[in-house]
């Protein structure tokens, strides 16, 4: 029923405000102290009943417009950030297999049936295809970062994506000439995942998550995200 009001609304709206009107407009040609003269005397409560029954609907459709605007942003964000970033390594392992490697957890790679060890590759990763997969985990994080106040994945799931792919040696190594590319909010927070989980023996799952939940206790993290937020609210 409320679904059917809400599609509805500007419809009712519009045959409430046509019967008001001819019921005025009978009134006006109605013999004085009519029944219908005396209805249209209390028009004015009506009028007010109808003015919180559009408020309560406006905010009801405001509402809904934002969980639908918080599901399209989760769906572009998970495509965007995470999909088509996988879609890349896969696209582009045979020109940088040991970046890409690098970029997953030796448990990780054998739940997908991999071998763990680098002797396979036989020559060095391609410079270009470094840059354009590297560039994408950054503004990976940008992207994460802007789009967090309406993103229903939850900040949990994207900083264990961030431990999993900051972990890696050649991202860190690249990550200090690529820095100065981003936000500083961005790179604050990639800093402090990789000082949190650099030198960290990652085996399973519950480790990773361990050192996700301490990342998200601390106050510099807080502040990070305070401090984009602020941001957002400027611009």
């Amino acid at each position: 029923m409320a679904s059917f009001i809400l599609e509805h609304f500007e419809g009712i709206v519009g045959v409430g405000v046509l019967i008001m009107f001819i019921l005025i407009y009978m009134s006006c040609i109605a013999k004085k102290h009519s029944l219908l003269d005396r209805f249209v005397d209390k028009l004015e409560i009506i009028i007010g009943i109808f003015a919180v029954i559009g408020v309560i609907l406006t905010y009801s459709v405001f509402r809904r417009n934002l969980e639908q605007a918080s599901i399209d942003t989760t769906f572009e964000i998970v495509d965007r950030a995470w999909i088509d970033v996988n879609k890349e390594f896969h696209q582009s392992y045979k020109n940088c297999p040991n970046l890409i490697h690098s970029l997953f957890f030796d448990w990780q790679i054998k739940a997908f049936g991999g071998e763990t060890a680098f002797d396979g590759f036989k020559s060095e990763d391609e410079w270009h295809a470094v840059n354009y997969i590297t560039c994408l985990i950054f503004q990976s994080v940008e992207d994460m970062m802007t789009s967090s106040s309406f993103d229903e994945s939850g900040e949990f799931v994207w900083l264990a994506n961030g431990v999993q792919w900051f972990n890696s040696p050649i991202l860190q190594k690249i990550w200090i000439s690529q820095k100065p590319n981003y936000t500083e909010t961005a790179g604050n927070l990639i800093d402090l995942v990789i000082s949190k989980s650099i030198n960290r023996n990652i085996k399973n799952i519950d480790d990773l998550n361990l050192i996700v939940t301490e990342i998200m206790d601390t106050d510099e993290y807080k502040k990070i995200i305070s401090k984009r937020a602020e941001r957002r609210d400027i611009l």
